[in-house]
């Protein structure tokens, strides 16, 4: 029997060809093969368009192709059970294995590297696919050129087969075995794919020896956008597929906006440059940040649907949806869109997934007070003010042990699962929490169906209690609390979300290739790294290639034709958007494919219709506002007194009323002018740069935080004792040293400090044989490790520590006197001081968070003067000439250092590690310019002044010292 081939370029009829024969041999049970779940359902959608239904026929994934060819349907859906597969957890395990025995030094890695379990698993996969057995490693030359994961494929195919069980490529490797006598007459269409395995070609050809296969494939000849799919026509060719028909484009589309066909035909073609006049169907979008990218395409979207266009004509296509698509799904549903994300989501990911997690933690050996908090604050539907009530109780007790907490709820309240989890049978207890979450979820939603969110929360449910069921099955003995979190954590138990009609759907350009859609947002286009993706972590290109294995798709390719398939996607509007700057300021830069599509326009597509969002564009106009909070918001800033007519925004503008009465009411507290408070004020003016910062960001938070010192009840937070540590163990370790760096490798002072952290955690807060404070001792160790090395590299440093936490305008030994201000002064503790031989000093402040981490334009707008105080103070208490100030990283996510750098000094600090936006020509300047803003504010707070511009200070009255009443509801305003 013939494997024909249709081919053709998008919107030429294909999909309509295919739906033809497909309904016309529907009496012989055809089977449709696509590539994802919502390819099943959108085919389903239009199968049953016309006649609402259909009888006869599958539309299928190749692994249900798979089940129906072995006449065990859905078997490949229900993993244990007695069905002997392999489930994706029970891979793992086999995996992991395999691993240990067939690549050692891998095996090493896989605690703190769990993915390199997912890659192996890839490899094996992907081995098998393209029919490489493990005999082929006979051969001690492909042994040695594919390397270890060779025997670790073989290890892995040895333990499933050890264990009695099989897994899905296994089951595809079975059903190509099999005879195909039975399908006579039964025909197999395929369409959607843009590449095949080696397994699914061989799958096809041995079909098409007994019955019609029928491939129909996006291609064009001459077309480069499509040059991808060029491997796939010649890879069928090859066994044996020959074009039966080649469809081509309609002279007119009259369901397409004339402009999106002129777009999609003139792509790439070089002919066309400039050919395009400018018009609505296509815009740019232009944003800084991904929260500004998400807002204006969240208000372009608003506008779409305010205008009465259902939300599930709308799509919006960005690669890496699970990852890049947050920010869109979380602004939409704060407008009020209906959205769903079409993504893997992981159980941990989950509110579900997190309680079982905090349920399991809380209840180990060492389980936290924190953690056991966090699970009673999770959706078991628990009373939160009584929550509220114990863990104020406890943190002020200062208890640590998650028993201790669980203690004081006794005859509170019953917390799912805890009991089971005390009794011994953590198995049950997570089944519980899984349970009670979802069903509590579920409650607290709306009435009716409920969205997306709470759909995928109970799908986790069903997944995590799966799960449980499944490792009981092939577990010996009990299950523990460890087994199972490392189940629930792996990546191994998790749900697909697919798009639900009457939706926006947010999907990978992957998965928009083939449907059509009114309107389409191609989002995040920006300049990629091409050079990635040069084949499996375990496996190189030349491995590759000496298996015979198919090359690699080129990325660049790949991008390309996925960009053209958006392209062809919607039928009325198309926006392409981009960042042209992140968060801070740094520039991004759009994919060149933008550039391809704005060079068919005139004048380079000047005239094109551009959406601009920078970061400095916090509000919308009232006109333009996309949700009835964002005209609330905007409509505040204005002052706009009046309700709009029509009164759809009167809720809206109750809000803003209430808003500008608490303003008013808290936006100005009156000054201390009590003759007590004002004397005690004027006697105290010794201040801290910190204190003085608090004051400059907000006087409020100042008065709240500093003048009435509330006092802190439980332990110092982790993080703040995790800091006191690096700062302690710092100090004595370099004042072991004197003026010295580490060198070499640093292993004589990492060593070192390795002692130290274990001699002060104890004295820092972090010293108990506690889960929590043992992972704190160890990050701290390995952060400091990590700096340690980064100051080994420092040979031949021109500037060296000569200073360890060095205090002034303290009343103690070996501290300096105050700085002196203008009727104010100053004290504080630098944490090093670095000196060159010409008498050039740099303060060095360590910084082992992001929080208080800043560059030189942040310390300017955000009134930071610690920095300049503390040059100040260098210059004219220690005698040195100021050269830097410098927040010195100690963690992972930076080996920069940022701050204010004299220019003349840059070249001799670079080794610490310098950014350019941080010099400055003129550092005496900075320094005044700090030290007069501080005494600005200093003076103030000896004068008793506490109003400020409210301008300045947007979040005043959000400070937890504000309470938050309803104005005129009789209780007043602030005294």
């Amino acid at each position: 029997m013939p494997l024909t081939i249709i081919k053709g370029p998008p919107n030429s009829g294909r999909t309509e060809l295919v739906r033809e024969r497909f309904e016309a041999r529907l009496a012989d049970d055809p089977v449709l093969v696509v590539p994802s779940t919502d390819d099943i359902f959108g085919w389903e959608r239009r199968l049953t368009r016309s006649n609402g239904a259909f009888i006869g026929g599958r539309v299928v994934h190749f692994k249900d192709l798979v089940d129906e060819i072995l006449g065990d349907e859905s078997t490949a859906r229900n993993y244990g059970g007695g069905t002997g597969i392999a489930s994706p957890l029970r891979r793992r395990s086999l995996a992991a294995a395999a691993i240990e025995s067939g690549w050692p030094a891998l095996a090493v890695h896989l605690d703190d590297q769990p993915g390199l379990i997912d890659a192996a698993l890839q490899a094996i996969d992907e081995f098998r696919e393209n029919l490489v057995r493990p005999e082929a490693f006979d051969d001690a030359a492909l042994a040695e050129a594919v390397g270890p994961v060779a025997d670790v494929h073989r290890r892995y195919l040895e333990l499933l087969d050890e264990q009695g069980l099989t897994d899905l490529p296994a089951r595809a490797e079975l059903a190509s075995a099999r005879s195909f006598e039975d399908w006579q007459g039964r025909p197999v269409f395929v369409a959607g794919f843009d590449d095949m395995t080696q397994r699914q070609l061989d799958l096809l050809r041995r079909l098409a020896a007994e019955t019609e296969v029928t491939v129909a494939m996006t291609h064009e000849r001459g077309n480069r956008a499509m040059a991808i799919t060029e491997s796939l026509l010649g890879r069928l060719e090859s066994i044996g597929g020959k074009v039966e028909a080649e469809t081509s484009r309609p002279a007119a589309s009259p369901d397409h906006d004339p402009l999106l066909v002129d777009l999609e035909r003139a792509f790439l073609d070089r002919d066309r440059d400039g050919s395009l006049e400018p018009g609505d169907a296509v815009s740019i979008v232009e944003a800084s940040g991904r929260r500004g990218e998400a807002e204006a395409i969240g208000a372009e979207i608003a506008l779409l649907v305010q205008s009465g266009v259902d939300p599930g004509e709308i799509a919006i296509a960005i690669d890496a949806p699970a990852v890049n698509g947050g920010p869109i799904l979380e602004v939409l549903s704060e407008y009020g869109i209906p959205a769903t994300l079409e993504a893997e989501t992981k159980a941990p990911e989950t509110a579900t997934g997190q309680a079982v997690l905090n349920l399991l933690r809380a209840g180990s050996e060492n389980g936290t007070a924190e953690r056991f908090i966090a699970l009673i604050r999770g959706p078991l539907g628990l009373d939160q003010g009584e929550v509220d009530r114990i863990e104020f109780e406890s943190r002020r007790a200062g208890e640590t042990d998650a028993g201790k907490v669980a203690d004081r709820i006794r005859g509170s309240f019953e917390i799912p699962g805890w009991q089971a989890l005390k009794s011994g049978d953590p198995a049950t207890a997570a089944r519980e929490v899984a349970e009670a979450a979802a069903v509590n979820l579920v409650k607290s939603g709306p009435d009716g169906l409920p969205g997306s969110a709470i759909a995928t929360e109970t799908q986790m449910s069903t997944a995590i209690r799966r799960a449980i069921a499944e490792l009981e099955e092939s577990t010996p003995g009990r299950l523990g609390s460890l087994d199972l979190i490392e189940a629930i954590s792996s990546g191994a138990v998790k749900t697909w979300a697919v798009p639900t009609a009457h939706t926006v759907q947010i999907s990978s350009p992957y998965s928009m290739r083939a449907k059509r859609s009114g309107y389409l947002f191609v989002a995040s286009l920006q300049e990629k790294d091409l050079g990635r993706g040069e084949g499996s972590p375990l496996m190189s290109r030349d491995g590759r290639s000496v298996l015979g294995m198919p090359d690699l798709t080129d990325q660049e390719e790949q991008e390309t034709y996925l960009f053209y398939s958006c392209l062809a996607v919607p039928t009325k509007r198309i926006w392409l958007s981009y960042r042209v700057a992140d968060v801070h300021g740094k520039a991004e830069f759009p994919s060149p494919l933008v550039g391809e599509i704005t060079r068919l326009f005139v004048d380079g597509g000047a005239d094109l219709r551009r959406i601009r969002r920078n970061s400095s564009d916090i509000l919308f106009d009232p006109a333009e506002a996309p949700s009835e909070h964002e005209w609330a918001l905007a409509a505040a800033s204005q002052g706009i007194t009046d309700p709009p007519a029509g009164g759809a925004l009167d809720d809206a503008f109750v809000a803003v009323d209430r808003a500008n009465r608490v303003k008013d009411l808290t936006g100005d507290f009156r000054n201390i002018d009590s003759p007590a408070a004002m004397e005690s004020l004027a006697g105290a003016n010794m201040f801290s740069a910190t204190a003085l910062e608090a004051f400059i960001e907000c006087p409020y938070r100042w008065f709240f935080e500093r003048a009435l010192r509330p006092a802190r009840f439980g332990p110092d937070p982790d993080a703040m004792a995790k800091g006191n540590l690096i700062h302690a163990v710092l100090a004595e370790l370099y004042e072991n040293h004197p003026g010295e760096l580490p060198s070499g490798d640093g292993a004589e002072w990492i060593a070192e400090m390795a002692s130290l952290v274990k001699e002060k955690a104890g004295q820092c807060g972090l010293g108990d044989d506690t889960a929590s404070h043992r992972i704190q001792r160890h990050q701290v160790e390995t952060e400091l490790a990590r700096f340690l090395r980064r100051e080994a590299d420092r040979t031949g440093a021109a500037y060296k520590p000569v200073g360890l936490e060095q205090k002034f305008g303290f009343d103690e030994d070996g501290s300096k006197p105050p700085l002196e201000g203008n009727g104010w002064t100053l004290r504080g503790a630098i944490d090093r001081i670095d000196q060159d031989e010409d008498g050039n000093g740099a303060v060095l402040d360590y910084k082992s968070g992001r929080s208080a981490y800043r560059s030189l334009a942040e310390i300017k707008r955000e009134g930071k003067v610690q920095l300049t105080l503390y040059l100040k103070a260098l210059e004219e208490l220690w005698g040195l000439k100021p050269a830097a100030g410098l927040y010195v990283p100690v963690f992972a996510a930076q080996h920069k250092s940022r701050g204010l750098i004299a220019r003349e000094q840059e070249a001799a600090l670079a080794d610490i590690g310098l950014v350019d936006n941080d010099v400055t020509d003129d550092l005496a300047a900075e320094i005044e310019e700090g030290f007069e803003k501080a005494g600005t504010a200093a003076r103030k707070i000896l004068r008793g002044e506490i109003t400020h511009d409210p301008s300045e200070c947007l979040n005043h009255f959000h400070h937890a010292g504000v309470p938050d009443w309803v104005p005129g509801n009789g209780e007043g305003g602030p005294e």
